[in-house]
């Protein structure tokens, strides 16, 4: 038998994870999860963006917001009594329907005015080109300019490229962008090395970090400037070098926020009302997230690495040293890959 509260519970959630086909999608109609709408709050001044509610196994993703922000559902479930006027970070989650921040220190430049996000060295070393994030074809078809080629020298510094029937500085736009990413606590793997006395050698041991069991396992969204795809894993000779691990998260796009200026406006400035919101979704449906199973790592003896003396005893000894430690180093790739913590995202 199962009580029937918590069967509508279970019900409740099985359908909420459980993606729908969709063929189309119409304006007042099925909204995805995940889905972001930003709009100006004219009081404070700022653009705020509201998430549709998105499940992570079926568990309720948190965001970090202002307390003064924070619905009554929020402040009623921390406890706390009134928030008007207070600036200190609470944690709110997404069906309590919390509006994000979108802060200028939140966002980059892409166009025009943008700065320069890499740069590409020349083979001979001297110089290269400056790397610029690109405009999305359709702001560029709305009037956004790439950022002018710039290189540089070492003998002769920056320059500009200048750039034949770009668009005129009186019908130029300019963009603004952040990037809305999803988190996903997990533990990770990480390669520790250490002096061994009993050998006097160097020691290798495979250890275990970040959150572990449900409860620590914390599953948010947050503001980036720019999101960066994570690395799969670690490079095991990387390891081997040094202290190294995989990271304690997963981490997926949620969507790109974009803010568009007017027409001969907005060269170096900071959206305001005049500016127009648009959102390129990356993420439409509710996830399940896991991480492979993690066992201990237990050797019957100690991995270790002999190193040659300054000055030792012959070319042929320091040889033979050498050769040992390269079959320790095939070991422990083969520790270091077997025992990577790794978590994936995927959909039912």
């Amino acid at each position: 038998m199962i009580d029937a509260e918590d069967f509508n519970y279970l019900a409740e959630r099985v359908v909420t994870n459980v993606p729908l086909e969709v063929k189309a999608v119409r304006r007042g109609g099925f909204k995805h999860p995940w889905y972001t709408s930003v709009g100006w709050d004219s009081k404070d001044e700022l653009f705020k963006a509201s998430v549709l509610p998105g499940y992570v196994n079926a568990e309720d993703v948190e965001v970090k917001i202002p307390a003064k922000d924070a619905k009554q559902e929020t402040l009623d479930r921390l406890g706390i009594k009134a928030a008007t006027g207070k600036t200190e970070p609470v944690i709110a989650e997404l069906h309590e329907k919390p509006q994000i921040e979108i802060l200028n220190r939140n966002l980059r430049k892409i166009g025009a005015d943008a700065d320069p996000i890499g740069f590409n060295g020349n083979a001979d070393l001297s110089g290269g080109s400056f790397v610029f994030e690109p405009v999305p074809a359709h702001f560029a078809d709305k009037g956004v300019e790439s950022a002018a080629p710039r290189d540089a020298s070492f003998s002769g510094g920056i320059q500009e490229q200048f750039q034949v029937g770009g668009i005129p500085k009186n019908e130029r736009r300019y963009l603004r962008a952040m990037d809305i990413v999803l988190t996903q606590e997990r533990p990770a793997s990480r390669a520790v090395w250490s002096d061994d006395p009993s050998t006097g050698g160097i020691s290798f041991a495979m250890g275990y970090t970040g959150s572990f069991g449900p409860d620590n396992n914390r599953v948010f969204i947050s503001k980036r400037r720019r999101f960066e795809p994570q690395a799969e894993g670690f490079d095991p000779l990387e390891a081997i070098r040094g202290n190294d691990g995989t990271d304690p998260f997963d981490k997926i796009h949620v969507c790109t926020i974009y803010f568009l200026s007017q027409a001969g406006r907005g060269e170096g400035e900071d959206p305001d009302d005049s500016w127009t919101p648009y959102v390129e979704h990356h993420l439409f449906w509710n996830l399940n997230h896991g991480s492979n199973r993690m066992e201990d790592q237990t050797f019957t003896d100690p991995v270790n690495f002999n190193i040659p003396l300054a000055g030792g005893v012959g070319t042929t000894l320091i040889n033979n040293i050498l050769a040992e430690n390269n079959a320790r180093v095939e070991e422990l790739e083969n520790i270091l890959n077997a025992g990577q913590v790794t978590g994936k995202f995927w959909t039912t």
